[in-house]
């Protein structure tokens, strides 16, 4: 094959780039991109990129690996994580075959996700042969997705476009205590080997953070170096994080440990409850090999007592919030008062849990089984180990004379409507793990996102990281967005809006009403709504969703629709609303008119009370800092400019972005804030002015 070619004669005039692609134009700043990133690949080091929307990022480091993939070296391959699924589709299915046909040149790319998502066939077979009556029907769910994966080349449950039940997807995926291993009769066939016997011959492997971060706290506990197969990952040298501004919580959520008896309880149905497609459980089965039988009554009455006292446990957990008003609750000091009463309920909890575990490793132990039941006696032992370690964290968290200076906290969230009381140790900080594992260990790192850098060089996302590191070189380069946003941009901050207070939310909430909706109506939709707060989103709603359908406007709300299809329906409807909040502030890519009006409700600075951030902001404190102007501010407004870029993505497009927060113009931070946005039209107004601004900018072509 002849000379790959250089940076220069993909992204220059006249290059290989704009010989390919119809409309394609020159931009400076994605040669720059580009070329800083082969230059961190030449000279081993660590690059921190802000390319902003429009740049094309995508094949600025794309095209770097490509040539790097040329050295033949198996530890030369490059690891491509995003922090969505979204991303890492759009890398393997569009921009990397659209650079290899522009430019004749290929190499081997391997997509790699999680484990669990993909099909085991073998459990899969198990559950069609228990029940070959529904299995043979392509109207129920089995019998589709026994089509499915004797169609399919990938095996991911992502690729299915029927609906299927969770219990389903939970009897028949990928599972570690659940693989038979060498010994499987389907382990040629089998979609999650495929995928990583792909990854190892792979020059260019897509995953995703949490794979990243998994195959690093891996290896740094096993002391396995990045030049083993040893990972969860295969060997590799050269890393690009793309949307690297979720790293630290990303990286904060893989090191966190959690208790729920919500979770411990699922893990302890694999034993007990009755298996998909069958009348009786794992341990029913198991119990014929067993001589002794009182076994299995002794093992379900135990396991009910623990129940019991995990049952005991959450509602003590959700006392201890509702008698404060909180929804979470850092513990500062283990030996608080309020804090006596948990720990005999929590080590009763823990005593009973070790109890079911001796008795279920003693119940395998005398089991009397033939060698074609060897796996599954062994797929029960490693469920066995996983109920033990789901105690682990609740363990550690009763042991108070030993607590570390990680972040200790209770919290209520929701799973599918229920409520759910998890105990959590997080990390007060993720820079060491993150220099020890990842900066210290390869010869390349680059990080890149549209919002890394505040106008501050990058200085507060490097030191939430844990840049610089030690002896490594650190490139860094901003990259300004191509695009118009003084002209096609038009931000409107009303500065009579009131400021949020808790003590009056009822009056902001209506004042958010009726902006909403007349700003809607001025734009005739295509709109995003952006809040902070779930209630605050719902109650908004409730209060204008019909007004705005009368219009014959559709409105859409969070929660009613999963992320993917609430999006999907939202960019066919070109004036559809689309109600949301934390999640839909980033990874929205709705060019053109679709969306032409981002409402941001309220400044995303997180609730003080939040128990990582409010540790962390006593840890600055302590030391002398500032943790609003050092934490909680930049946080903040890295967020928003995330909410911000949600509106123009490409040349044409053309919209405004309305902050009904007035603290952006009343408070001296807000400058601050806007400072970091990228620059547009901002005139004065009120809220009486934004129906004609609106209009005027959108249809009557004036600024």
């Amino acid at each position: 094959m002849s000379d790959l070619p250089g940076i220069y004669d993909f992204f220059d005039e006249g290059g290989i780039l704009s010989k390919a692609f119809d409309g394609f134009e020159f931009r400076d700043g994605q040669l720059q991109m580009s070329l800083l990133v082969q230059k961190a690949y030449e000279e081993n080091a660590i690059a921190v990129i802000e390319a902003g929307t429009g740049i094309g990022k995508s094949f600025a480091y794309l095209v770097p690996a490509l040539i790097n993939s040329r050295k033949h070296d198996e530890i030369e391959k490059t690891v491509i994580a995003t922090a969505t699924k979204n991303l890492q589709l759009q890398l393997s299915s569009k921009d990397i075959p659209q650079l290899f046909d522009a430019s004749g040149e290929s190499c081997n790319v391997c997509v790699l996700f999680g484990r669990s998502n993909y099909i085991c066939i073998r459990r899969l077979e198990e559950i069609l042969r228990s029940d070959p009556l529904f299995s043979d029907d392509q109207d129920t769910e089995i019998g589709k997705l026994k089509h499915f994966a004797s169609e399919t080349e990938t095996g991911l449950f992502q690729d299915i476009h029927f609906r299927i039940s969770e219990e389903l997807i939970s009897s028949c995926s990928s599972d570690p205590d659940f693989c038979y291993g060498g010994k499987c009769p389907y382990m040629r066939e089998c979609f999650y080997f495929k995928a990583k016997r792909a990854a190892t011959r792979a020059d260019i492997i897509i995953t995703n953070h949490h794979l990243l971060f998994t195959d690093a706290a891996s290896r740094m506990e096993s002391g396995c170096e990045y030049s083993s197969d040893g990972g969860v990952l295969p060997a590799f040298s050269r890393l690009v994080i793309d949307e690297a501004h979720n790293i630290e919580q990303n990286a904060t959520d893989l090191f966190s440990g959690v208790y729920s008896g919500y979770n411990v309880s699922r893990q302890m149905n694999h034993i007990l409850a009755n298996r998909y497609g069958k009348n009786e459980s794992m341990l029913d089965t198991l119990g014929r090999f067993c001589t002794d039988d009182t076994s299995v009554p002794a093992i379900k009455e135990q396991a009910n007592s623990l129940k019991i006292k995990m049952s005991t446990l959450d509602v003590f957990l959700s006392s201890l919030l509702q008698d404060r008003k909180l929804t979470s609750l850092l513990i500062q000091d283990p030996k608080s008062e309020g804090l006596a009463p948990f720990y005999p309920v929590a080590e009763e909890v823990v005593k009973q849990a070790s109890v079911l575990v001796s008795m279920m490793k003693d119940f395998a132990k005398n089991l009397k089984y033939s060698e074609d039941d060897e796996l599954f006696v062994d797929g029960f032992t490693s469920l066995v180990s996983r109920v033990n370690s789901a105690f682990a964290t609740l363990e550690q968290f009763t042991d108070k004379d030993h607590w570390t200076d990680d972040v200790h906290f209770i919290r209520a969230t929701r799973v599918k409507k229920e409520l759910v009381f998890e105990i959590c140790i997080s990390p007060v900080s993720i820079a060491d793990k993150m220099r020890q594992s990842i900066f210290a260990k390869l010869k390349t790192v680059i990080c890149t996102s549209a919002t890394l850098n505040l106008n501050d060089d990058f200085a507060y996302w490097s030191s939430r990281v844990g840049l610089p590191a030690t002896d490594r070189q650190v490139l860094k380069l901003t990259v300004q967005s191509p695009f118009d946003y003084e002209h096609y941009l038009l931000l409107l901050t009303p500065s009579d809006a009131p400021e949020f207070k808790e003590s009056e939310s009822e009056a902001f909430t209506a004042y958010v009403a009726s902006a909403t909706l007349e700003a809607i109506s001025s734009s005739g939709g295509g709109a995003l709504v952006l809040f902070t707060s779930y209630k605050m989103m719902q109650d908004v709603y409730a209060r204008i969703h019909l007004d705005i359908e009368k219009q014959k406007i559709n409105t859409m709300i969070q929660g009613t629709l999963g992320r993917f299809q609430l999006l999907k329906d939202f960019k066919e409807d070109a004036d559809s609303v689309l109600f949301a909040t934390s999640s839909f502030w980033e990874g929205i890519d709705a060019p053109g008119n679709t969306l032409r009006l981002v409402i941001i409700v309220k400044l995303p600075f997180q609730a003080p009370t939040e128990p990582i951030l409010k540790a962390r902001v006593r840890r600055i404190e302590e030391e002398g800092g500032s943790g609003f102007f050092q934490l909680s501010l930049p946080d903040a407004t890295m967020k928003l400019k995330q909410g911000f870029g949600r509106l123009i993505r490409n040349k044409t497009d053309k919209g405004i972005v309305l902050i009904l927060d007035s603290r952006v113009i009343t408070k001296n931070y807000g400058q601050y804030m806007l400072h970091a946005l990228p620059p547009s039209y901002n005139p004065e107004t009120d809220t009486k002015g934004i129906s004609d601004k609106i209009e005027n900018f959108l249809f009557s072509g004036g600024r």
